[in-house]
Parts: structure tokens; sequence; C-alpha cells
């Protein structure tokens, strides 16, 4: 992979709220000051910002931690660094050479959390949160958050579909349901982005943060069944005005290219097998020498360039900051015919208009256009099939359509993605408009509104030319999706003494609106205009469909610390929703305690360890996750003829039977952890237990066929996950030419389904129609989608 990067930066006035230390110099009439900045173990301070107090007058130290600056004479300079207190120093003659040593700021250094609604210091966090901040990818060519996540978090697994621009799969602490969605939720800057995390530019990422326990995702209650993915975006700066462009090129190839019969190889073993009725000396001749035959793998397989384009430009003053950047990236796919193009703007500002408001707004875009298909598991694919597809056919017939080979089973693989095409095109938007009223000391009050908004529009066409015996067809759809969420939240933070006191309470009222749209057709008089004229077709096929839910919710959390060494959250979420007839609310209470054994009197004398805590919690979380209107009984178009007329009568009959009963799905959890580091925080270590149980799941129950068969939807069913999850994160070199850090993470997770109401099991799917039983099964003692069929006992005569 080759990156090539181009970094500008202009830094001014830099504003800190941290401590200060101030050095008097002898005054004289000065000008020009020259300096070193280091740390108190002598290291040079890359990037501290040296500022003429009381102008925007400024500079940053350079690689080896010297700065050049003049300034007015009598000027006061105030030199700060994130993480150490700020030093000020009088100019009093001209040609002052400084040398400097910035002291670390220990509440400063006392890292931030991101959690629902607000954040925490991370010495009062009693959760299971893992944090992960931009510094870990941001020198990697990487293009979604995916990425980004794959490997660095402890509990999570996260697994890409391959297809440039597809989509991902993102599992924490394993699968709670069996019939509903085991993706967890998805918060950007406070905002739920129902589309997930697509189209996000990871230069815009500055934190991420994931809640795996109950006690941190309980306070997004039926949302956060499945674990939280917490997302916080960069803002300006005051004081800092930095344009940054990124630009990488890259290549992606196919792993590994597998070891197939060559042409010649499969014409010998099929006049092996088939004697008689094979291959003719002319053909041997012409295979072995290369004029006929094909390499599948290189006629579907190519080289992908891969471009990114990242360009970011931040700054503002003491009350007004802005934010706004901007992105492109194409991906061409190492399968031919597929590739992605995203376009992403965004735009962010920052102003307090007077000492009591803050006024905070976030927009943005983004446009994707991907070519090529999502190839399942299945005999259909044309990977797949390119694999086990005759090498030695010729690729077209005489009337120039996609041949089909010899003792082989599909459709052509490289007719399946050259003469057919589909094309998906996503516009989404998301914004939002916070205001924050600080109401008395420690008090404020922040009401934020915000929109979700996504557009899909596939289209699709296959040629008749893709095998001998295919009939062209296209098809188009439109996906819209428009989520609005309100949001008011008042938090009071204090300090008593050796009492840390912050308190949140919530009220949200989210609204979430889906209409669909889709159009068909087969055997069309022409293909010259592919998919966008349907009345080209023999046949047509159409639908539309409507649906709209809505979330009531009211939240309460309280966090309590005392003396930096015990803390105690307490949180308790109920939501309201309209898919539930009429037991809509549901309550889900959870509880955590924390002790920082490194604070203690006891541990002052122990130095090898630091940073020792031991977490403890409990909760429950709930999953809403069915149809909007799951609950009621539905009626579905139905038709019929009378006696010998062929003519059709339509009319309505029940295709789901009404379940008002049905509540909540829910997930207990409880989670035992312990962290620490050594040799002075060089290395820290995380581990944690945890052990979930789903109960009350939202499954379909068969109806017996004596009574009418099908089905209806009830609470039934339990499903465990238990296991252990771990971190090490080491800082093994850190100079000032020099960092070299790693992290090294794992899980152990055991599911096991320990009911499924009255079903014995429940089949999954086959890996290719009509072609084998189901692979895989859902069953009481084994793990969701276990893999299920005869044991291989050998080829009879041969045992």
């Amino acid at each position: 992979m080759l990156t090539l990067g181009l970094l500008l930066s202009y830094s001014a006035n830099i504003a800190a709220n941290t401590t200060s230390e101030t050095t008097s110099i002898q005054q004289n009439s000065s000008y020009k000051v020259t300096g070193v900045v280091s740390d108190t173990n002598g290291e040079p301070i890359i990037g501290a910002s040296v500022v003429e107090k009381g102008t925007s007058n400024g500079t940053i130290t350079d690689l080896d931690g010297k700065f050049t600056i003049e300034v007015n004479a009598g000027a006061t300079l105030n030199i700060s660094y994130i993480g150490y207190k700020n030093q000020e120093v009088k100019v009093d003659r001209n040609g002052l050479s400084l040398k400097l040593t910035l002291k670390e700021d220990t509440e400063t250094l006392d890292e931030v959390v991101v959690v629902g609604y607000g954040t925490v210091r991370k010495a009062d966090l009693a959760g299971s949160v893992a944090v992960m901040d931009n510094k870990s990818f941001k020198d990697q060519p990487v293009t979604r958050i995916s990425e980004a996540l794959q490997g660095r978090v402890s509990g999570v697994q996260v697994e890409n579909s391959g297809v440039p621009g597809g989509d991902i799969r993102i599992r924490v602490r394993g699968a709670n349901s069996v019939n509903l969605s085991n993706e967890p939720l998805y918060v950007v800057d406070g905002i739920v982005r129902e589309g997930g995390l697509s189209g996000l530019n990871t230069d815009d990422i500055k934190s991420i943060q994931v809640l795996k326990d109950a006690s941190s995702t309980a306070i997004y209650g039926s949302r956060g069944a499945n674990g939280v993915v917490l997302v916080t975006t960069k803002t300006g700066v005051a004081g800092q005005t930095q344009i940054t462009f990124d630009a990488t090129l890259g290549v992606s190839n196919v792993y590994k290219h597998y070891d197939m019969l060559s042409p010649y190889e499969y014409a010998e073993a099929y006049n092996f097998w088939y004697p008689g009725n094979g291959y003719s000396a002319e053909e041997m001749d012409a295979l072995k020498t290369g004029k006929k035959g094909i390499n599948w793998q290189d006629e579907m397989f190519r080289s992908g360039l891969v471009q990114n384009y990242k360009l970011a430009i931040s700054g503002g003053s003491e009350k007004t900051q802005y934010y706004v950047s901007a992105n492109y990236v194409n991906e061409e796919g190492v399968l031919r015919y597929s590739d992605n193009e995203r376009y992403s703007a965004r735009v962010n500002l920052n102003s307090a208009v007077t000492n009591w408001l803050t006024i905070t707004t976030d927009v943005q875009f983004n446009h994707g256009v991907r070519n090529g298909n999502t190839y399942i598991a299945s005999k259909t694919n044309p990977i797949f099939n390119a694999l086990n597809y005759d090498p030695t056919m010729d690729m077209f017939t005489e009337d120039g359509k996609y041949n089909v080979g010899k003792n082989t089973t599909g459709s052509n693989p490289l007719g399946s993605i050259a003469a057919s095409n589909s094309e998906l095109r996503t516009y989404a938007a998301t914004g939002n408009l916070a205001l924050q009223f600080k109401i008395i000391d420690g008090l404020t009050f922040t009401t934020t509104n915000a929109f979700d908004y996504q557009d899909n529009k596939s289209y699709s066409f296959s040629s008749a030319k893709a095998s001998p015996t295919a009939i062209s067809s296209m098809g188009n759809s439109d996906a819209f999706r428009m989520m609005l969420q309100s949001t008011n939240n008042f938090t009071y933070m204090k300090k008593f003494g050796k009492h840390n006191l912050t308190a949140t309470a919530v009220w949200e009222a989210t609204s979430t609106e889906y209409r669909n749209m889709n159009i068909g057709g087969n055997n069309l008089s022409t293909e010259a205009v592919g998919w966008w004229n349907v009345n080209m077709a023999s046949t047509k096929t159409l639908g539309n469909s409507y649906s709209r839910e809505t979330l009531l919710s009211g939240v309460g959390r309280v966090i309590y610390n005392y003396n930096d060494r015990y803390t105690l959250t307490a949180t308790f979420r109920a939501d309201g929703s309209s898919k539930f007839s009429k037991e809509k609310w549901g309550y889900f209470p959870s509880v955590a305690v924390a002790w920082d054994l490194s604070n203690e009197p006891f541990m002052e004398d122990f130095k090898a360890m630091q940073n020792m805590k031991l977490r403890a919690s409990y909760g429950v979380i709930g999953n809403q996750g069915i149809g909007a209107y799951s609950t009621l009984g539905l009626l579905g178009q139905a038709y019929t003829n009378y006696g010998t007329s062929s003519q059709l009568y339509y009319g309505y009959w029940p295709t789901s039977l009404p379940t008002p009963d049905v509540t909540w799905e829910k997930t207990k959890q409880f989670d035992l952890g312990v962290e620490f580091a050594v040799w002075n925080q060089r290395l820290s270590f995380s581990l944690d237990y945890f052990y979930k149980r789903t109960v009350d799941c939202l499954m379909q129950e068969p109806i017996p066929g004596y009574n009418g068969g099908g089905n209806y939807l009830a609470n039934v069913g339990r499903i465990d996950n238990k296991g252990l999850d771990f971190s090490i994160n080491a800082h093994l070199i850190q100079t000032k030419d020099w960092q070299w850090n790693s992290t090294l993470t794992g899980t152990y997770l055991k599911n096991e389904v320990k009911s499924l109401g009255s079903n014995e099991y429940i089949y999954g799917k086959t890996p290719a129609d009509k072609m084998a039983d189901e692979a895989t099964i859902v069953m009481p003692g084994y793990s969701i989608g276990s893999f299920y069929g005869y044991v291989w006992e050998g080829i009879r005569g041969v045992l």
C-alpha cells in the first residue's frame, strides 16, 4: 500500500483551561525570543503552543521542541500543551533564549470518556467501556470505521462483506437473538444513526467508545440490547487554524489464487471418467498447447485501485469554533465490474452566544454509488462457480452469448457479472442543532433536535446474453427512511469536598418513517435502455409499502464518586414503543460499582502497579426489533377462480394473527472486570468476565396443522452468552523520533440456546437452492447457527 500525505498547519492563540506557573525575567526592551520546551524527563515537546498573551501572535515548537517568535517589548509569553500545566514568561530583553520545562497536569491527564447522554472522568467509570481514539488508525489507509475497529477492541467482532462499499456486521459479546437483529446501536455525537456508520469520514473521528455491559448500555434501554458504538467527531479548536489534506493511493489484490486443474488436466480427467464421450485428440492438443482453455480466476479477478482524498479546515476564536471537511473515496473491487464511489462533506459550528447559552450545529451529507452485487454463499455465486466451472469450453456461443460448460452446473461465471449489472445510489444526510443553557452553577439543560435521512435507489439489469437460455430482465426500487429525534437533557455536576456527583435526567422522542417502492420486468423488447424503461418488459411486477414507528423514553442516571476511590452508578430507563399493542412500556434498571485501589493509602508504597480498578455491574436491557405492525392482525391479498372460469377474483385473508400481549425481549447481564497498568503505565491490562441471559425472546411459535397451521409472534425462548474478553495495550517506544504502540485483544465466548419455546429446532439457510439440505440449525444445547448435517463415515467398501 502506497500512502502519500501532506499536512499544512498554522497555529495561533490556543486557549487552555489549566493551571499556570509564572517565571519572571528581569526587564529590558526586546522583540525576538528563542527557546526550547521539554518535559520533566528532558524530552522535547513537539507542537507546544507559544503565544504572546492577549494577541493572536503565536507559533508552535518544532520536532526538537524549539521555537522562535517576535513579540512586543514587555510582552508575556504563554506556553501550553495538552496534559501539562501552562507556563507564563515575561519578556524583558532582546535575544532572549529560554529553556522551559512543562510539568504534567494531573487534572488534565484524567481522561474523559464519552458515555450515553454525557461524559465522565475515566476515574468515575464503573461499567465496561472500550475506548479507542483516532491515534490508533489515523496514519493507516482505512476507508471505513469497520476497518478501524477490527482487532482493536476486545469483545467486538467485525465482519466485512468484501464488496467495495458493502455491508458490515458488528457483534458485541455474541448474538442475543434468534430472529431479531443482533446489530449494536450506532450513535454519532449523541444522535442515533439508523443507517449504521456507512458514509462516515474516518478522518472526522475523534474517538470511538464501545459500551459492552448492561450498566453502560442500559442508558439506551431497548436500543442498547446488542451493545452501543459511540462515535465522537472532531470540532474546531479556539485560536488554532489548521488545514489538513491527505491523499492515499493503494492497490487491492486477491489474497490467494487457488491451484486448480489446468484445462488439459481437466480434459484428461474427464476422458478417464467418461470414455467415448470426452475430448478428441485435436481438442486435447489445442488444450495442451494453450490455443484453447480458460483460466477462470484470471477472467474474474483483477488488481483494484483504491483512492482516498481527505480535506479538513478547522479553527475559530475563543467563543466560536468551526470544522469543515470533505472526503472522496473510489474503490475498485478485485472482482471485475465491481466498484464503489463515495462523496461526503461535514460542517460543525460551536458558538458561546452568551455566558449562559452555547449553540452547536452539525450537518453531514454523503452520496455513494456502488456497482456490482453483494453475493452470498450459493450456487449462483459467480466466484464459487468460477472455481468449479469447465476450463476447456469456449467463452461465447456462435451467436455471441456466454456459453455453458460441459459437466458443470450454474451460469457462466463471467456472464453473471459482465452481462448482468446492478447499481446502488445512496443519498444520506444527518444534522442536529443543540442549545445548552447554563441555569445555575453545575446545572445545565441541553435540547438537541436531529434528523437522519437516507434514500437508497437500486437498479438492476440482466441481458439475454448472460447464457444461451437467459431472458432479459430489469428492476428499480427506492427505499426512503427519515428519523426525527428530540433529546432534552438536564445534567447536574458538583463536587462537595471528597464527593463527586453527576446526575442526568433525559426525555427523548423518536419517530421513524419508511417508504418503499419497486418495479421490475422480464423479457425486454430491447436491451438498449437497460433498466430505464419498464414498458419494454413483457411481464411486469410492482409493489410499495409504508410504515412508521415511534419511541418515547425517560432516563435517569446518578454517578457518585467518593474521594476518587469508590464509584456507584445507577441508571433507570423507561421506553414506550408503538410496535407493541398493550404492553408498550419496558423498564430497564442497572447498577455498577467500582473500587479504585490505586488511590488507597495502603497502595502508596506499592509502585509496581498503577491505575488498578475493580468493577462489577448488573442490568437489564430490552429489544423491540420487530416490524412496526407485527403484533396486529394483518390481511394480505389473495385470489381464486370459480368453477371452470379462468377469471381471477381478488380478496383478502389473514396473513398474521394479532398478539396484543407480546412485549419486550429482555437481556440480563452481569459483568466483573479488573484493569491495571505497570511500568509507569507503559503496559496496561483489562480483563472482563460477562454473563448475558436473554429471555422472553421474540419468536414465531408454530400453530398445529389440525388447528389451521401457520405461526404467531410470542415471547418464548432463552439464549445465554458468557465468556471473557481482555486487552493489553503497550507503549513500547516513546521518543521524539519514534513511537511504537501495540494492542493485543482476545475474547472467549460461549453461546448456547437454552430454549426455543415449542420449537424443537429451527433450520438455517441452505448453501444452495435445490442443491443441499440446510447447513445450519438453531437447537437447544447448541450455539446459534451451528453447522448441522450427516457425519462422514467414508466410502462403502473402503472402510
